[in-house]
């Protein structure tokens, strides 16, 4: 068991005692949704079965194609040969409650080896702060093409090597994003009338996931970012009743989450095939 605390103004209070095995399938589940959600509208190939979860967009990207999950020993090798065969980069995702316990040995013995870690982290939102610290910071909804374009171009700032793959992907996925009743929704903040920031909110079981917190490289270090998370956690409370939020984070950015009331819950490992 852990103790989760709900930060307020001047104050931190204890909240109430979770385990870490309820955060930690809370946080799966809305990852896993999330991984599946826009690609299974866009109508590309998504697996999911009792050896996993596989989403191959077809775009030439390891942010849309992924592996993860897996319940009972795959073929490690065939997904590989699957995604190689399409010339598509893909990322193996580790770390998930109920995938099985040697995933991570089959995927070495293909000769891949961890990319980088993400920290798994949850926050109960009951008495959050949910002010705004950086004045010349406006959020907006992105609820028509401008403001998606918007969020796009800053996104392909952070990423450029991505520009075109992220393009194209939500290009190809703005009409499910931009329905009202979409379970995803994407904040683009602008700094001074400049698109500077990203966030998103994926809407599943009162459980908020807060995904895609980027922020141009000239805008950082304004608290931006935690504006971002803040103001998206703070939609989900209000429209959706929802009451726990989850994200994963790198290094850098946990220090950013810590500081909001996030706590770590676990770790994922990411594997990145660029398939070159």
């Amino acid at each position: 068991m852990i103790i989760l605390y709900t930060r307020g103004a001047d104050t931190i209070t204890k909240k109430m005692k979770i385990s870490h095995e309820t955060l930690s399938k809370k946080l799966d589940k809305n990852m896993l949704e999330k991984f599946m959600y826009l690609p299974k509208l866009m109508q590309t190939e998504v697996f999911e079965q009792a050896g996993g979860v596989v989403v191959n967009t077809g775009i030439s990207c390891d942010m849309f194609n992924v592996v993860c999950n897996p319940k009972s020993p795959i073929d490690v090798k065939s997904v590989h040969d699957y995604f190689s065969s399409r010339k598509s980069p893909f990322a193996f995702w580790i770390g998930f409650n109920d995938e099985y316990r040697d995933f991570q040995s089959d995927i070495e013995k293909i000769g891949l080896s961890c990319d980088e870690t993400e920290s798994g982290m949850a926050v109960l939102m009951d008495k959050l702060d949910f002010s705004i610290s950086c004045k010349k910071l406006e959020i907006k909804l992105v609820s028509d093409s401008e403001l998606l374009r918007n969020f796009i171009t800053a996104y392909q700032k952070l990423i450029p090597d991505n520009a075109a793959a992220i393009d194209e992907f939500y290009t190809k996925a703005a009409p499910f994003i931009l329905d009202p009743n979409s379970a995803l929704k994407l904040f683009i903040g602008f700094y001074d009338g400049v698109p500077a920031a990203t966030s998103a909110l994926f809407l599943q079981d009162n459980i908020a996931g807060i995904w895609d917190i980027t922020t141009r490289s000239e805008f950082r270090r304004k608290g931006i970012g935690t504006d971002m998370t803040v103001h998206a956690l703070k939609y989900a409370k209000d429209f959706c009743n929802c009451n726990v939020g989850v994200l994963t984070a790198s290094e850098a950015g946990e220090r950013v989450y810590r500081r909001i009331g996030f706590q770590k819950i676990k770790e994922f490992r990411i594997v990145n095939v660029s398939l070159k």
